[in-house]
């Protein structure tokens, strides 16, 4: 009598997983039609020609764009997540495309990939919108524009996934500076950035930035025990007027701290960028 309370036990659990699998199930768009699968390590504009098609024994009849948005699929099962490739918006120029490809972050890849079609029926190119009768245009001569600096350099654990870059051991002041030749001038700026400190001690980074200021930040000491928290970690984010010398922006980043180190997780800097210059797509590879 238990074994059969046992096997219609297991039967309806079986039943509620296929229920469950059955409700999230779908048809995949590369179910059909011709692919490429693509994939690039910067962000940028990318274009897609016949010519470089035809460097790969391929033709085209109607390309579009496939992809997602989220970058690394997120650890938990209960988090949402896309179940199949999204179109991407593109631009298409004679028998060309080009679209926007995101460098999305990803712990166990420095390669975001995406899907062109060769033969979609139905591609949903960007649409033009003629302006409205009587409106001003107006002449927009510059776009936002981003570095970001991430390197993946010590792993204090030497475990896990989270890494960090530059160390800063003891009482360390460091010079970071941006190319801006092309900053489009009277409009400010916005400086993130996550970083840590690793000290029996507490510790201070403190931001040196001519014309601006920002708040230092104070770390809490760690325990220094075996199994205990390893470092601490904040982040930031200020808007400022970089003041541009010779084409360049100099600031200086300062951790004080006798007994431990700190490092760098990211810096992000996002700038106005004037457009007098035009930069060229990239071709996929």
């Amino acid at each position: 009598m238990r074994t059969c309370y046992r096997l219609t036990f297991l039967s309806i659990c079986l039943l509620l997983l296929l229920a469950a699998f059955t409700g999230h199930a779908q048809s995949s768009v590369l179910a059909s039609g011709r692919w490429l699968k693509v994939g690039i390590t910067q962000s940028g504009i990318y274009q897609i020609t016949p010519s470089w098609l035809s460097t790969l024994g391929q033709k085209a009849s109607q390309m579009s764009v496939y992809g997602h948005e989220i970058g690394e699929l997120p650890q938990a099962n209960s988090t949402a997540r896309p179940i199949d490739l999204q179109a991407i918006p593109f631009l298409k120029q004679g028998d060309a495309i080009l679209f926007w490809g995101e460098k999305l972050p990803n712990h166990y890849s420095d390669t975001t990939f995406y899907f062109i079609r060769l033969d979609d029926p139905a591609p949903k190119a960007i649409a033009e919108i003629s302006a409205a009768a009587g409106s001003v245009a107006q002449t927009v001569d510059y776009g936002l524009s981003r570095f970001h600096y991430e390197p993946e350099t010590y792993n204090l654990l030497q475990s896990g996934r989270e890494w960090l870059g530059d160390g800063f051991f003891g009482n360390v002041n460091r010079t970071i500076q941006y190319p801006l030749a092309d900053y489009k001038t009277g409009i400010s700026s916005v400086l993130t950035g996550r970083l840590a400190s690793s000290s029996i001690a507490p510790g201070t980074f403190s931001f040196s930035i001519p014309g601006n200021s920002i708040n230092p930040l104070i770390f809490p000491a760690t325990t220094g025990g075996r199994y205990d928290q390893k470092a601490f970690v904040q982040h930031f984010s200020a808007r400022i007027f970089p003041e541009i010398k010779d084409q360049n922006w100099t600031w200086n980043l300062a951790y004080s701290n006798t007994t431990g180190s700190g490092y760098i997780d990211y810096i992000d800097l996002e700038y106005p960028r004037g457009q007098q210059r035009q930069t060229p797509a990239r071709q996929c590879h």
